[in-house]
């Protein structure tokens, strides 16, 4: 089935030129996850797939991307997928996440293979309290970034009409209708609305469930109509298996002041039997990211793994890929 795009709202101006592109949560590795079936499949070759579609969906190289964290989906991915980024990754400008980052500390930045590409200049750090601007024709853009674990602060409210104010933020962001059980109220959207005051257009990362929500306070100055104004796109790279359902896409921000979701092409995507099984039964997210958040302590994984399966009582075909 072909997903639905989304339509301008009706009377916006015929030319509509594309300012940006808009993504998040990349995820890129070397070895793929569990989930994908490898037999006779270029991983890399499947990830270069993505980028590629990423970077042709900017119709002109002056467009930026924008990138809302998680670029990797480890700190450390290796040197040849560093290496390989050299050659197929699009200049971006981003702020990181935690999958980013050693133990989800910035101070660490420095170690990390984001941090390579930033000093090669494949990348850009957007920081925040430093915007950075870009000139688009008649119109400029104003980004600001706030990374993982950083505040998002308002900014003045522009008169401009061809000026925007972007919010680009890694934090877990969600609606009404993806968000997971408890989770934190702060979070939501309406609840982020006072500190984002001031801006046109939020990007965030970290939550994969993607979603494109219209802000009834924020309206362009050349519609009445509630813009497009937040997008959280969701993961590039499906890994994990409730996620096989989630339909990869880029935003593209339009002059007239909304968001476009443009889906991509997946058919070269391939999952794994296992993979298809009761999705959410077995998914081993939340206990990963534990492992994830552990420093040094003695551990014994493969026990832990054990005894995670035998209290969850996993099926016997899910067992027998660990």
């Amino acid at each position: 089935m072909t997903p639905k795009q989304h339509k301008p709202p009706r009377g916006e101006p015929a030319n509509d030129p594309i300012l940006a592109v808009l993504v998040s949560d990349i995820h890129l590795s070397l070895q793929p996850p569990l989930i994908r079936d490898v037999e006779g499949v270029d991983w890399l070759g499947v990830q270069q797939n993505y980028l590629t579609q990423l970077e042709n969906a900017r119709p002109s190289w002056d467009i930026p991307i924008l990138m809302g964290g998680d670029l990797f989906d480890k700190w450390n991915p290796g040197h040849e997928i560093v290496n390989w980024c050299f050659k197929h990754l699009p200049e971006m400008y981003c702020v990181f996440g935690q999958h980013d980052i050693p133990n989800h500390q910035g101070k660490d930045l420095h170690k990390t293979a984001f941090f390579t590409l930033m000093e090669a200049r494949k990348i850009h750090l957007l920081e925040a309290g430093k915007p950075t601007h870009f000139k688009i024709g008649e119109w400029t853009l104003v980004v600001h970034g706030f990374s993982w674990n950083q505040e998002p602060t308002p900014v003045n409210v522009s008169n401009d009409p061809e000026l925007f104010n972007i919010a680009v933020l890694h934090r877990y962001c969600f609606t009404k209708s993806t968000g997971y059980p408890g989770a934190p109220e702060e979070g939501r959207v309406g609840n982020l609305l006072s500190k984002l005051k001031g801006y046109d257009f939020v990007l965030s990362g970290d939550n994969h469930k993607g979603f494109l929500a219209r802000i009834p306070d924020w309206r362009h100055p050349y519609s009445s109509k509630p813009k497009a104004a937040w997008l959280n796109p969701g993961p590039l790279l499906r890994r994990k298996a409730d996620e096989i359902d989630h339909q990869p896409c880029v935003g593209l921000l339009h002059a007239s002041g909304w968001i476009e979701r443009k889906y991509l092409d997946v058919s070269r995507d391939k999952f794994t039997d296992a993979g298809k099984i009761d999705k959410q039964k077995h998914d081993f997210s939340g206990f990963t990211e534990e492992l994830e958040n552990l420093e040094e302590v003695s551990l014994d994984f493969p026990r832990e793994v054990r005894r995670h399966l035998e209290r969850n009582k996993v099926e016997e075909r899910v067992q027998r890929l660990t």
